[in-house]
This record gives structure tokens, sequence and C-alpha cells, in this order.
């Protein structure tokens, strides 16, 4: 009995066992239904909450750890403390919108205060990710199977791209695949064995192949920067060259083979001619929406250079300083698409200062116990909060807060046992 109970996170009698299978099944729908519905990732979330009040209400250790990973609920919680704050320098005809806005932002506090009574460690965090990505792939076979019939292409891959694009939030999907890919990936190259390589390499290049048909340019991106990654990880001179060489492959076949003939492929190359043609109607925001935004939300925060415009302000002000800007309709933003930009705007330098010290911390803690999956999902989530706010919606607050607090109560917990 206890050479199983090494790989379980609870304390090993069966009762705990059910625990913990119970949390990570909860957490895991918690992270897949967001997807899908609004009100199902609500009541995934009630559901965990129950759990977690009978849990805590029967074992002791599990209130005791809650006091004892307090930090991780504090730092993580900053952001959800600084929307609360920001709502007094909120108009009082916007004070709706701001509300609004704590209400996306409650779980980050409420899932570091619940997952902190728990007993955390790595079987458990792959335990969740496996179960998240396999639930991911089934919702996209889902939603192709009952949307395949009403598509209007006659070519099948376009079929499946239009449909991905039209029903499923593109940010957000190759957000998750980035993340669970690289994990697994790494976990099963590291068990040595060749048929658990090959189910990392499948893993691998069944996440990108999704990417590549919901056309996210970011996830590319992403791809690219963690290549770079594991290329500095890598020990074996061979391992590097097959993964270079593996990176390449696929970024060659992408760029003059998949590219061209998708839709958002034949804009982005239009586009492409267009700066170094040196067309004279040229616009930055023609090249990406984003920077006629970004040039708008810095005249925002020049004018707000301090406190911010307050939570619920930003999307009037922003539309505002766009429409001073003579961008078009279609760029009136009610957000700048950029999380730094978001901090910025609401809270004002001092906002972002306190949200950049917590941010610094789980930077620190995953680089000081060389933690590569805590290492790993944060540079894919600051790679994110360039081009998204991942923190205005629900679907990216679940996302961060979770694996957050995973990864950090993990290196608590670890610090604790080495002390003993």
């Amino acid at each position: 009995m206890k050479k199983k109970t090494k790989i379980f996170s609870f304390d090993g009698n069966t009762k705990d066992l059910y625990w913990d299978y119970w949390f990570s099944t909860i957490l895991t729908i918690s992270l897949v239904v967001g997807f899908v519905s609004l009100k199902l990732s609500v009541f995934g979330i009630i559901a965990f909450t129950s759990s977690w009040l009978l849990y805590i209400y029967g074992h002791r250790e599990a209130r005791t750890r809650i006091v004892r990973n307090y930090k991780n609920t504090i730092l993580l919680g900053l952001l959800f403390v600084l929307a609360l704050i920001g709502i007094s320098n909120t108009s009082h005809e916007n004070i709706h919108i701001g509300f609004r806005s704590i209400e996306a932002q409650f779980g980050l506090f409420l899932f570091p205060l619940v997952l902190s009574a728990l007993p955390i460690n790595k079987p458990f965090i792959l335990r969740i990710i496996k179960g998240s990505f396999v639930g991911l792939l089934v919702y996209i076979v889902f939603v192709l199977l009952i949307n395949f019939q009403d598509s209007n292409n006659a070519s099948f891959f376009l079929s499946i791209i239009d449909i991905l694009k039209r029903e499923v939030h593109r940010t957000y999907l190759s957000l998750y695949l980035v993340f669970f890919s690289s994990v697994l990936t790494v976990h099963y190259f590291n068990k040595g064995k060749t048929i658990q390589k090959i189910k990392g390499l499948s893993i691998l290049i069944t996440s990108l192949a999704v990417i590549l048909l919901v056309e996210s340019r970011i996830a590319l991106v992403a791809f690219v920067i963690l290549t770079l990654f594991f290329l500095r990880l890598l020990k074996n001179k061979y391992h590097k060259v097959v993964l270079l060489l593996f990176s390449l492959g696929f970024l060659l076949v992408f760029s003059f083979a998949i590219m061209p003939n998708t839709s958002r492929g034949k804009i982005f190359i239009e586009k492409y001619k267009k700066v170094f043609n040196h067309d004279e109607h040229y616009k930055p925001y023609h090249f990406d929406h984003r920077l006629g935004v970004w040039e708008s939300a810095t005249d925002v925060f020049l004018n707000n250079f301090l406190f911010g415009v307050g939570t619920g302000d930003l999307s009037q002000e922003l539309v505002m300083a766009c429409k001073k800007d003579k961008l078009p309709k279609s760029l009136h933003f009610t957000d700048p698409h950029n999380q730094y930009f978001n901090v910025l705007l609401k809270h004002g330098v001092l906002g972002f200062v306190f949200w950049s010290f917590s941010l610094g911390v789980f930077i620190f803690n995953a680089i000081k116990t060389k933690y590569l999956y805590y290492q790993l999902f944060l540079v894919t989530i600051l790679v994110y909060f360039t081009i998204e706010s991942i923190l205005i919606r629900q679907i990216g607050v679940v996302f961060y807060a979770i694996f957050n607090s995973l990864f950090y109560i993990e290196i608590i917990n670890n610090k604790t046992i080495e002390n003993k």
C-alpha cells in the first residue's frame, strides 16, 4: 500500500484518495467547460467550492495549510483587490461595468484560497493537465461533428477552419493547447522510453495541427519561444538537433504550404506586401488592428498616469480616444487587447507596480527552484498577455488562477517538507 500512495497528493488512505480524484476531476471540468458555457463553468466552480468546504471541515491539516499558503492567496488576489479599489475611481454612470469586472476576477481570490487547503504535488497537477487536454480535444471533435453539415465550404480542410473560427475562441484555445502540449511533451520525453517519446511527440503534433486550423498567430510565436527555451535546457546534442530540425521543418511547411491557403494567411500576406511596397495609404493599424488601439491607449494612460481611469471607465475612455485619433469605427475597441496595458489603464503606474511585484515573485520562485513546468506556464502566459487581456474573462482567470496556484503551492509544500 505504501508504494502506491507515493503517487498521490493526499494522505494515503482510501477516503483521501477519493478526495484526490474528486478534486482533480472537478478542476479539469472547470477548465474545459469554460469553452462550452459560462453557466456550466459557474456550476463547476460552485461544486468545487462546496467540496472544499466539506474537505476542510473533516481535515484539520487542511485548515493549517490554508494559513501556511497565505502568500499565494495574497499575491494572486492582488489584481482582484486592485479592481475593488478601482471602483472608487470609477464614474457613477459606469459603476455597473466595474462590478462586472470584479465578478469576472473573483476567481483570482477564490481559486488560490480553495487550492491552498490541498496537499498539491506533481502527479495531481499532471492528472489535471492530461484530463483537460483530452477534454479540449473531445470538445473540438464534438463542435466539428455538430456543425460540419452546416458548412458552405466545398473543401473539407476549409470547412474545419471555418467551423473552428466561428465556434471556438481561438486565443484561449491556443493558450491552453500551447501550455498543455509543452508540459506533456516534456513529461513523456523525460521518461526515457521510446513509446513515451512517441506519445509526447504525438501530443505536440496534434496541438500544432489544431493551432494551425484556428489560425492563431500568437500560438506560433509562443511555439518559437518555447522551442528556444527547450534548446537551452536540453543537454543531449542529438535531441537539440532533432528539435531544431523539427521546428524549422514545421515553420517552413506552415509558411509556404499552409498559410497562403488560409483566409487569415492571405490577409496577412496582403498586409505584408503593403508595408514593404511603401503604400502611401498605409497606416500601422492596417497591419494589425491592435497597433492603432495601443496608440490610443497610450494617450489614455498619459492623461491618467498615476491612478488610472478606474475599474469601470476603461471602455468609455478608450473608445473616446479611438474616435479622437480618427480610427475606423470597427477599431473603437472597449479593451486594449493587452494585459499589461489593461492594468496600466485601469490602475495607473501604482497599480501596475503592485501587480508586477506579484508576477515577479512567481517568476523568481520558478527560476530559483528550477521548476520547469512552472517556467513553461509563465513563459506561455507572459507571451499571451501581450496580445490579449487574459484576466478580463472568466475563462482566462480560471486558467491563470488554477495553474499559478497549483505550481506555487507545490513549491511551498516542497520547501516545508525539506525544512522538516
